[in-house]
């Protein structure tokens, strides 16, 4: 019964004393729905480095009271931290590095005159505030089409923004692009300016290899040539100088009706992200069907593609609202976090919308289909905020929108797994068999539940992350099993868990 309770007051958590709310609006045998409700709330999953879940969270659309929330793999709140700003400049934390959180956003949400880089740790106390660009005459962001940018593996940060120059008399909007290259203290490392002939519409950015991978997209200009940062297509640009190395077109797409009449599409940009070091994946959705390219990036080759139809959708017009948009100030959906996320590249997610409905699809580097999934529980959606696979091989997925309940802005947290979110099931014997370690991250000690039709002992072991052996621990009841980690230090530990002839495997942050 008291495990019960405690449940129960996790999923009904009250997030501030505006009475907005975190609860669990819609759960079956394949995913589960949080909503965050009342007073327009929006999240964002932030791009970590560890199997945790963290969001970052805005109590309000007058961009203060941000918070950052851990979640178990269960989407219940086990860690939160009000962000240490004043109203009028916080925002969203984007990053998660080594147990410290970054973000990047305008000082002032309305003058937007200071684009300001900050570094918080677990508690939400400010350790850097940098200053990446201040607006002057001869030089300012355009903020209208938004800021991009992303963490790369080496832990810099690549960012690229619109500039337009009052000065120029020709200019139409912007008339060059941006980009900086800064490390985890906000010192610019290189940057670099492309001048334009017209303004970016959208771009999505990817790092692939030595490379970023930059998509992007305006009506009126032409496919792009080598060495010129045009604004169509996808620009390959060295990750390190940021010199323009190589170019790709978008191609067209032809749709034939069953009427005979064709529709030409070509004005869309790729959603993209990287798979390994040469190949990305690249998703636009026109002619009423999800168009994945897997491209090798140093051949330009298409290397398989994937297309079908949506069920549902309008005939007439295809559904284009498939990733963050541009003027929300900060696009954190970039690259293999924010569009594309896996553990094992043979099961790929990414999201989109299907009409008016939230789809998943997962793929395998090799272009196979391995399944999608449409999620049918009332909601509108505006904005996706974010995706992660999970190590039990679901996925995580942020949306923000508005709620069925109550008809105010609201935003959705949805955890999803293909073979049931209870476990694994015996196919033979219909068994299931499934294991929960919690609190991840965990302090002292670490509780094991266990839920199996048959059930008589197991154990499990713990592991660092080169693979050494450093606790083994029986397993008698089916719950509240406790395993002590306090002679443990402070990271990432992976288990194994023997249970009835079979392991489970997962990871678990140790944290003090």
């Amino acid at each position: 019964m008291k495990r019960i309770i405690l449940i129960l007051v996790i999923t009904c958590f009250v997030v501030n004393a505006n009475a907005q709310t975190y609860d669990t609006i819609f759960t079956n045998n394949k995913y589960k729905v949080t909503e965050f409700s009342d007073n327009q709330p929006e999240t964002i999953l932030i791009n970590n480095d560890d199997d945790t879940i963290w969001i970052s969270y805005l109590e309000d659309l007058n961009y203060a009271n941000c918070r950052i929330f851990a979640l178990d793999n269960d989407l219940n709140i086990i860690h939160n931290a009000l962000i240490n700003n004043t109203p009028s400049v916080a925002n969203m934390v984007n990053y998660k590095i080594n147990d410290k959180f970054y973000g990047i956003y305008y000082t002032d949400a309305f003058c937007r005159d200071t684009l300001q880089f900050r570094c918080f740790d677990r508690d939400g106390n400010i350790m850097v505030n940098k200053s990446l660009w201040t607006k002057n005459y001869e030089d300012t962001l355009w903020i209208n089409r938004g800021i991009f940018h992303k963490r790369l593996t080496n832990n810099n940060f690549f960012l690229i923004a619109n500039a337009c120059y009052p000065s120029n008399p020709n200019r139409n909007g912007s008339n060059a692009v941006k980009l900086f290259i800064f490390d985890t203290l906000g010192n610019i490392i290189n940057s670099k300016i492309y001048p334009l002939k017209t303004t970016v519409n959208v771009m999505h950015i990817s790092e692939v290899g030595n490379h970023m991978i930059i998509s992007k997209t305006q009506l009126n200009d032409v496919y792009p040539i080598e060495g010129v940062f045009a604004t169509e297509g996808i620009t390959i640009l060295n990750k390190e100088t940021l010199e323009i190395e190589d170019s790709i077109p978008t191609p067209p797409f032809f749709e034939m009706f069953p009427n005979g009449d064709s529709v030409y599409w070509c004005f869309d940009y790729y959603r993209v992200g990287g798979i390994n070091d040469s190949i990305f994946a690249a998703l636009k959705i026109c002619a009423n069907k999800p168009n994945l390219h897997i491209i090798n990036k140093n051949t330009k080759e298409i290397l398989h593609e994937i297309r079908y139809p949506l069920e549902g959708a309008d005939i007439n017009w295809p559904p284009h609202r498939d990733s963050t948009s541009a003027d929300s100030g900060n696009d954190f959906e970039s690259g293999e976090f924010g569009k594309y996320s896996f553990i094992n590249p043979d099961s790929i997610y990414t999201y989109y919308f299907a009409n008016t409905y939230l789809e998943l699809l997962n793929f395998g580097i090799n272009g196979n289909v391995n399944f999608t999934y449409r999620f049918t529980f009332r909601g509108v959606y505006f904005q996706l905020r974010g995706i992660k696979a999970t190590q039990d091989g679901g996925v995580v997925v942020s949306a923000f929108g508005t709620s069925a309940n109550t008809l105010k802005r609201a935003s959705f947290l949805i955890k999803f797994n293909p073979k049931g979110l209870v476990g694994l099931t015996n196919l033979e014997t219909g068994e299931r068999e499934a294991i929960k370690v919690y609190p991840n991250p965990a302090k002292d000690f670490v509780y094991v539940d266990i839920e199996a039709t048959n059930f008589d002992k197991g154990e499990i072991e713990l592991f660092d992350m080169q693979g050494k052996l450093l606790k083994r621990a029986k397993l008698n009841a089916k719950q509240g099993n406790r395993v002590d980690v306090s002679d443990l230090n402070t990271g990432a530990y992976s288990y194994n868990v023997s249970l009835n002839g079979k392991t489970i495997s997962g990871k678990v942050i140790v944290g003090k």
